[in-house]
């Protein structure tokens, strides 16, 4: 079910974004960020463990999702602006097969994982904003140009998200004081049992005294 889901959410997203990018300059720009697929495939991958899948669904989930974006856009190339560039087809394939699944692994341990795997998930899909936007609004002044309002928004949503991962991680002092008190913990308790042979030895002289006490 997830995965005829993430299938036809893939088609659907990637021939939206080829109709975007035969738009005015002023929305084609939609159209040239990859974190839309990416995004599609981390929110697949957090559906799946939240439905019950297991974590090996969501990473297929994730390709699955990737590679129908692909096809949709240049399958939408094909039928209704009748071009066909299969070389570009089985480029963008590639990294469909390998993002995919690492961002539908990044979803599922969003939803369920540690707080450290939640916040590497998070920081992971700041990570892909920041370096999109970023480099797309160096590109830009580079060129004398405006910075472009969609560049500048996924930086920004990029940033927000790097930081607010950094955040939900413990920090350092905390994780080592709460192995300390753990080890503390261990060790008082290893402390408060009684070896055996000791252990034994005070039943045998309780014994010893309540037998005596019978006797007199």
């Amino acid at each position: 079910m997830l995965i005829a889901l993430g299938a036809l959410a893939g088609l659907l997203l990637g021939a939206l974004t080829r109709w975007v990018d035969n738009l005015p300059d002023g929305w084609r720009s939609l159209a040239l960020i990859g974190s839309p697929w990416l995004g599609l495939a981390f929110a697949l991958g957090a559906l799946t463990v939240l439905w019950g899948g297991r974590r090996v669904v969501a990473a297929i989930g994730g390709a699955v999702a990737t590679v129908g974006a692909v096809l949709g856009y240049y399958g939408y190339m094909h039928v209704v602006e009748h071009e066909a560039n299969a070389y570009y087809l089985t480029f963008w394939l590639v990294p469909a097969v390998l993002g995919g699944p690492l961002f539908g692994l990044a979803g599922a341990a969003w939803h369920d994982g540690s707080a450290r795997l939640k916040a590497l998930a998070v920081g992971l899909l700041g990570a892909l904003c920041v370096g999109e936007g970023g480099l797309d609004t160096l590109a830009s002044l580079g060129a004398h140009h405006s910075a472009d309002a969609v560049s500048v928004a996924e930086l920004a949503l990029g940033l927000t998200l790097c930081v607010s991962a950094r955040a939900a991680r413990p920090p350092h002092r905390l994780r080592d004081d709460r192995r300390l008190r753990s080890r503390r913990r261990r060790r008082i308790t290893a402390d408060c049992v009684p070896p055996h042979d000791a252990q034994s030895a005070v039943i045998g002289n309780r014994g010893a005294v309540e037998g005596n006490a019978v006797v007199l």
